[in-house]
């Protein structure tokens, strides 16, 4: 710890360093790279929960500035999860909540109070992202009355639609309701902290038969997992919903067969 993040990655370079240039297996030159999802679940399982770092922890900045360090070093490589959804936390500490909100990477100033979004393209995971296609949804949305619909998004990435829509319907005297899905946590985490800056707040599809519909008015937000591979048509059911919601969600030729399926059920 009194070394500084970079120390550390210089060594664990050096640890995980092994001749290749003559290897052709593809999978032991996979296995070998520092940056590799082997390396990175070694660095995450075997080294950051190791007993004796939990028993003598670290600093938040100096494990802040060492995830940051290996970040950059990853590059667009496949990320092993468990270590980004560490990374995220750090980033979602309080202290760099508030310096997000003030340099936010996306507003729109229509309304009384500005829109904010939060986004992290460096991780290479197209959820984290504001893609135009956002823009032009949150766009389209304006020009649109959605008021007492029950509406779902597929694919709702960092949450631009229900800050559009929450801005636009709030004063209305009907109930609007909005499912924002993703299939990883880490986007959901993203997209629920993105929620909090706007003054929305999610509810637990428990707490749905607390509200009254007499007194419901507004946008009633939920954010939800939904893996296009594995879901259950009660789910699906049970959310009654009549507008589905989807912006350049076909990036990948192989997930239109899983969405097809999706939309059919």
């Amino acid at each position: 710890q009194d070394s500084p993040p970079t120390y550390f990655i210089k060594k664990f370079q050096k640890y995980w360093q092994v001749e290749v240039e003559d290897d052709d297996n593809e999978i032991e030159r996979t296995r070998k790279q520092w940056t590799g999802k082997y390396a990175q679940k070694y660095l995450y399982e075997d080294i950051m929960n190791n007993p004796l770092r939990k028993e003598y922890p670290p600093s938040n900045a100096y494990m802040g500035s060492l995830l940051n360090a290996y970040h950059r070093a990853i590059g667009d490589e496949e990320y092993y999860e468990p270590l980004l959804n560490k990374m995220m936390e750090y980033k979602f500490s309080k202290r760099n909540l508030q310096q997000e909100e003030n340099t936010a990477s996306y507003r729109i100033y229509q309304y009384k109070a500005p829109i904010i979004c939060k986004v992290f393209p460096q991780f290479s995971i197209v959820g984290l992202a504001l893609w135009p296609a956002g823009y032009y949804l949150a766009e389209w949305l304006l020009t649109m009355d959605f008021e007492g619909k029950h509406i779902v998004e597929l694919g709702a990435g960092i949450g631009l639609t229900a800050f559009t829509l929450q801005q636009q319907l709030a004063e209305k005297n009907s109930k609007t309701v909005l499912r924002l899905t993703d299939y990883k946590d880490v986007i959901l985490r993203n997209c629920s902290d993105n929620m909090r800056i706007n003054n929305i707040t999610p509810l637990d599809d428990d707490d749905e038969d607390e509200l009254e519909e007499d007194e419901a008015t507004g946008v009633e937000v939920h954010v939800n997992k939904l893996d296009w591979t594995d879901y259950k048509v009660a789910t699906l059911k049970k959310w009654n919903f009549n507008v589905i919601l989807a912006a350049d969600v076909l990036y990948d030729a192989d997930i239109i067969p899983d969405l097809t399926i999706l939309l059919l059920d």
